[in-house]
């Protein structure tokens, strides 16, 4: 149960970690 709940609370951080870079990439590309 403990190793379940770390894997998935790293792969949330991994997808909102790529989701603030892609926001930053976006912001980049309309300035």
């Amino acid at each position: 149960m403990d190793l379940d709940i770390i894997g998935m609370n790293y792969v949330t951080g991994f997808e909102v970690q790529r989701l603030v870079l892609e926001t930053l990439i976006d912001k980049q590309q309309y300035r």
